[in-house]
């Protein structure tokens, strides 16, 4: 009889063992899915980050080329331009030093400059997206001689 109950107790305490390590690595492996995710979700942040970048830079090329095209004849200037490169939306805003200024040309921010920096823009350009759970917004300012 004493047998019987040893056995049992000796069976009763594997299965606590059993259970107290099936539960270590229930919650070990939980942590590591958790883990994860997490650098999931990290990379693709960056990748849109840089992405951003590229984009900001591509953009603020693409503005000094329509500036240098643009017809000034009429007193009008380029200020604003707005791309979609989906997931990205670029918003560029362009800020002129004018010695002259322009008639229509609202965004002109000082005429008692020196003739050198005539002409001169500030190109600010804004990258956004709303594709990760945390929105990514790159803004690059540059002073550029079009």
């Amino acid at each position: 009889m004493q047998n019987s109950s040893n056995s049992s107790k000796l069976r009763g305490f594997s299965l606590l063992i059993t259970i107290v390590i099936f539960l270590l690595i229930s919650f070990v492996s939980v942590k590591m899915l958790s883990y994860s995710s997490m650098q999931i979700k990290t990379t693709e942040k960056q990748a849109l980050s840089i992405q951003a970048q590229l984009l900001a830079k591509s953009a603020t090329e693409f503005a000094i080329l329509r500036i240098s095209g643009f017809d000034k004849s009429s007193g009008r200037c380029l200020e604003n331009i707005n791309l979609n490169a989906n997931p990205f939306d670029i918003n560029i805003t362009i800020w002129y030093f004018f010695k002259q200024p322009l008639t229509n040309c609202t965004q002109t921010i000082a005429t008692d400059i020196k003739p050198q920096y005539d002409g001169e823009a500030i190109i600010d350009v804004v990258v956004s997206t709303k594709l990760s759970t945390e929105p990514i917004i790159y803004h690059r300012r540059t002073l550029q001689k079009p």
